[in-house]
């Protein structure tokens, strides 16, 4: 019963996180509200069922935690808490589905949620379109029931990943094939949301989960001189990308519409170049170490203080537009090493903790998506945001699956049903 009450409220919790909603849709508040709703529902759920936590998984709270203190150190808000505690219950949601869902129900209930989603915003395009298409600058781009365009492409995005992800792990025909036409209507979705970033995060991760599907294939094959084979294939990708970052070089920073040469070929940046500039022009002193603390920076406050951006004239972002640069600039270099340190130890448990390749598939998929997507967009430091959610979710079923973390350093939270359980049949 439980595990079934869980993919409901799964299912409505990834129809929240996507992100926010066009105003004449739905309001912020009730939006918040509604997520409220499902963690309480969660919360409920955890009072009567058990599961077990692998103690690393404490690092996201803990984490966001000290850049708490930091922002608080910094003038912040103390109510900037209820972030805090909404992320811990992100992780222990993310923890519950790692460990009492196996990974292909975790991906068709993503899926299709997603879908469904999509084709709720394919409805509000059709039907409305003063609400589901943009006006202005980006007149003619699709954006569905959400305020920008970028929301719309993210879904999309991730809908192209998991259902191609389903798409190879499923062993049921029927299921492999919605998952292909999924795909294939996801990357359509992509395109007309007009989302560079989106479309180019999908191509990508989907050409690196082939390449790393091809790996697994010829380890595990009888084939000698395996780690010859992938040493001159990771030489011959570090060599093309040396080629292509050596060919890149910054074109008209310090305005809105800078971006980078590649090869000859400009990719706009819509202003990102001059906010991470911005960002790390400020990045000094203690706050280099500490940072400014969880969403301390990118404040009015701290912008009558330091004046605007060079260029962007009264433009405010509400973040850095790339979770990296959001780790230095809300958590300084201690908080960066931490979570790189972090990521080092889940990487080795990716390579030598004997994972299943349905699992190592699935977290690899997810990383992909992770690592690439917060080039451009700031996912790490957002508590209610569905890739960081997915990360999470990564994280925790490497931990949960590795031979070195089984059994070991686990925190095992028993609810009220199953304790009462214990008790009647004399366990402890």
């Amino acid at each position: 019963m439980f595990p079934k009450v869980a993919i409901l409220l799964l299912s409505i919790w990834l129809f929240l996180v996507n992100g926010n909603l066009d105003q004449r849709i739905l309001s912020g508040v009730y939006l918040h509200g509604a997520m409220i709703l499902v963690l309480t529902g969660f919360l409920v759920l955890f009072l009567f069922d058990r599961f077990d936590i692998p103690l690393p998984m404490a690092f996201f709270p803990v984490f966001f935690l000290y850049m708490y203190f930091v922002s608080l150190f910094n003038g912040g808000d103390i109510y900037a808490i209820a972030k805090v505690l909404v992320f811990f219950v992100v992780v222990l949601i993310a923890s519950y589905c790692a460990s009492r869902m196996s990974v292909e129900v975790f991906l068709k209930t993503l899926v299709i949620t997603l879908f469904t989603l999509s084709f709720v915003n394919f409805t509000v395009i059709i039907a409305i379109p003063e609400i589901g298409v943009d006006v202005g600058f980006f007149e003619g781009d699709w954006k569905g029931v959400y305020d920008q365009k970028n929301s719309l492409g993210r879904l999309a995005s991730l809908l192209t990943i998991a259902s191609f992800l389903l798409f190879l792990l499923s062993k049921d025909f029927g299921v492999r094939l919605y998952s292909f036409l999924f795909t294939v209507a996801a990357v359509l979705f992509t395109y007309h949301s007009g989302s560079r970033t989106a479309l180019a995060s999908a191509v990508i991760v989907a050409v690196l989960i082939v390449g790393f599907c091809f790996l697994m294939y010829v380890y595990s094959r009888p084939i000698k001189d395996k780690k010859l084979f992938t040493s001159i294939l990771m030489a011959e990708a570090a060599l093309c990308l040396f080629f292509v970052l050596s060919s890149i070089y910054v074109v008209d920073l310090h305005t809105s519409y800078d971006g980078i040469s590649v090869m000859g070929h400009f990719v706009s940046l819509t202003g990102r170049l001059t906010i991470w500039d911005f960002a790390l022009e400020n990045l000094s002193g203690i706050n280099a170490w500490l940072g400014y603390g969880l969403d301390n920076f990118w404040t009015f406050e701290r912008f009558s203080t330091i004046g605007p951006m060079q260029g962007m004239g009264d433009f405010y972002p509400h973040d850095s537009h790339s979770g990296y640069i959001d780790i230095l600039i809300q958590g300084g270099w201690l908080a960066a090493f931490a979570y790189f340190c972090f990521v080092l130890f889940i990487i080795y448990l990716f390579f030598y903790g004997g994972l299943s390749p349905q699992v190592k598939l699935c977290a690899f998929g997810f990383f992909a998506l992770f690592f690439f997507s917060n080039l451009t967009e700031s996912y790490v430091t957002k508590s209610t945001n569905i890739v960081n959610f997915l990360f999470v979710y990564a994280v925790g079923l490497c931990l949960f699956n590795s031979v070195q973390m089984r059994g070991r350093r686990v925190l095992k939270l028993r609810g009220y049903v199953a304790v009462k359980n214990m008790r009647l049949f004399g366990s402890k």
